[in-house]
């Protein structure tokens, strides 16, 4: 896929939304950023690994955009599942169709998929235990998988509040699980194949 496609959907978002400018803003900085990498990766290989460091220590921290837009209640990369606005079917068909690919491809190559879920930050402060993010991987995969693992209705059960989930779970500014929260998930897919 053209990773001009990718950031030049804005997804018709209205200016007078709250937070669309910040996307508008961050979107400028990812684009710039997916063109760089690519080329630091395979020509200045000890320039990328030392800039990466850098970036995940603590560098990231001074982007106000970055620490806190991945969160947002309107980002359209996690909205989705629970704002209609965002609810874009083409993107969604889109995303099943790449994820039936693969289970053709795996399937003529004998080999099994597993599909886990877990929620997206954004998702533990503003969507359902019966998100319909849960509900279509596990649609899909009634059809397409060998095993669905649902890791995103734990994070739900937890008598906690939510932003202390998120403190609690993730990497701070982040999307990614931090060590709690692989163990938390880990203890999930150990049930499922118990």
């Amino acid at each position: 896929m053209n990773d001009d496609r990718l950031y030049n959907n804005t997804r018709n978002l209205n200016e007078n939304d709250t937070g669309s400018n910040k996307y508008h803003q961050y979107n400028l900085i990812s684009k710039t950023l997916h063109k760089i990498k690519p080329f630091l990766r395979e020509n200045l290989i000890i320039t990328d690994f030392i800039l990466r460091q850098i970036w995940w220590i603590g560098l990231r921290n001074f982007f106000k955009n970055h620490s806190n837009h991945y969160i947002a209640y309107n980002n359209i990369e996690s909205s989705w599942s629970y704002d209609p606005k965002f609810n874009d079917k083409k993107d969604l068909t889109f995303m099943i169709q790449n994820m039936t690919d693969l289970a053709s491809y795996l399937k003529k190559k004998d080999i099994k998929l597993t599909l886990m879920i877990h929620p997206h930050p954004a998702s533990i402060l503003y969507d359902t235990k019966l998100s319909l993010y849960k509900k279509t991987w596990q649609e899909f995969c009634l059809e397409n998988c060998d095993n669905f693992i649902d890791s995103f209705s734990p994070f739900f059960d937890l008598e906690k509040d939510k932003n202390e989930i998120i403190k609690e779970f993730y990497i701070k500014g982040d999307i990614h699980l931090n060590k709690n929260g692989n163990k938390f998930q880990f203890s999930h897919l150990i049930q499922n194949y118990n």
